[in-house]
């Protein structure tokens, strides 16, 4: 780790201003990163536990505030069998997210045995989402921005 002068980086510290006055002196700082990581953290931590919403600000000049949420309102799954996967879709928002799992995926990790794999992704429905869901706030996508889940994306 490099040598740092923390009282020279403690000394720059703004101790008046709003969240986004600190979150640019901490992106413009590059050595108060390690010094205040703690500190940003309990400031938002306790912002947020007080419903200080304010907070918001901080986060969004240190691009950490991902408004993204990718939901399943509908089961409209179905085969594709010239693609060897079971498609189904969520949203983000008013934007559809085309997700599909591989066949290879659904009988590696969901025990299909031969099963008819509609009825395996059915019945493994919330893993299967929570898994699509993670790799599109990944951002994980395919060229099509569609999200594929292969055999070596499952957990």
């Amino acid at each position: 780790m490099a040598n740092i002068l923390w009282d020279k980086v403690y000394y720059k510290v703004p101790t008046q201003g709003g969240y986004e006055d600190m979150g640019q002196f901490i992106l413009n700082t590059p050595e108060c990163i390690p010094a205040e990581a703690d500190r940003l953290f309990r400031r938002i931590l306790a912002c947020l536990l007080v419903g200080n919403t304010e907070v918001i600000s901080i986060l969004a000049v240190l691009g950490m505030n991902d408004q993204r949420n990718l939901i399943f309102p509908k089961q409209n799954e179905c085969c594709e069998s010239d693609r060897m996967v079971v498609v189904f879709s969520g949203r983000d928002g008013s934007k559809v997210i085309q997700c599909a799992i591989s066949n290879e995926a659904l009988e590696d990790h969901f025990e299909s045995d031969g099963k008819n794999l509609l009825k395996v992704f059915q019945a493994n429905r919330k893993r299967i989402e929570h898994e699509a869901r993670r790799k599109y706030l990944a951002g994980s996508l395919e060229p099509d921005n569609s999200i594929l889940l292969k055999t070596s994306d499952i957990g």
